[in-house]
């Protein structure tokens, strides 16, 4: 059996930022990457049902194909934040 190990650069948050920066100004003409605490994800805008990403983390998938072929049912109003409360 064969043993190999790898050693990763793990670049700190403000150096992932740098990068961000750079790549996006080069695509985007007004650009701005700032590193910050994590907003209150209950308040306005977003209005999620707990306040951070983590913890319960889930993924929802609603809706689907039938709703989209042959045409879009427009009629169909998914409430992520109440099926993320039931789940």
């Amino acid at each position: 059996m064969v043993c190999t190990e790898f050693s990763f650069h793990m670049p700190s948050i403000e150096e992932l930022a740098e990068v961000m920066q750079k790549g996006l100004k080069d695509n985007f003409a007004d650009v701005q990457v700032s590193v910050v605490d994590c907003p209150d994800l209950t308040k306005e805008p977003f209005t999620f049902p707990v306040k951070g990403i983590c913890g319960k983390t889930r993924i929802a998938e609603v809706g689907g194909v039938p709703y989209l072929m042959p045409l879009v049912n427009k009629k169909k109003v998914y409430d992520l934040n109440m099926i993320a409360k039931e789940s």
